[in-house]
């Protein structure tokens, strides 16, 4: 999953919710159980980040309406039932507690220069 926190405009400027029965929209659930993992998440992503920005487009006071009908106004990009159901069921998915620990994890990558010999003398000023 990816991170929104480096695009200049925000997607979600304000916490709002909305309950929303199961549903099953979109792809037949043949076509969707041979997809990727890695598809799966990305379409289900996207289709909040869509759902994200068309509220976000809205006037204050039109808010209200499109989250009290979101299934009727948007539900081509809530993740249907069974999306979620295979996203959560995959084995190669990683835990919460896996997700949280990779993205606060500080990168440990190994830079050219650490393993040239012999060490380059640092610059001095």
């Amino acid at each position: 999953l990816a991170l929104t926190d480096d695009i200049p405009a925000r997607i979600f400027d304000d916490w709002n919710y909305s309950s929303v029965g199961q549903h099953s929209l979109g792809a037949p659930i043949a076509e969707a159980q041979h997809a990727p993992i890695a598809q799966k998440i990305s379409e289900a992503y996207i289709g909040v980040l869509k759902i994200g920005r068309t509220i976000a487009a809205a006037k204050m006071d039109d808010r209200e309406p499109i989250l009290q009908n979101l299934r009727t106004r948007l539900g081509q990009s809530l993740p249907t039932q069974e999306m979620v159901n295979d996203i959560s069921d995959a084995e190669d998915a990683p835990t919460v507690a896996e997700w949280v620990e990779i993205f606060t994890t500080p990168i440990d990558v190994n830079l050219d220069r650490e393993v040239v010999w012999p060490v380059e003398r640092e610059l001095v000023y």
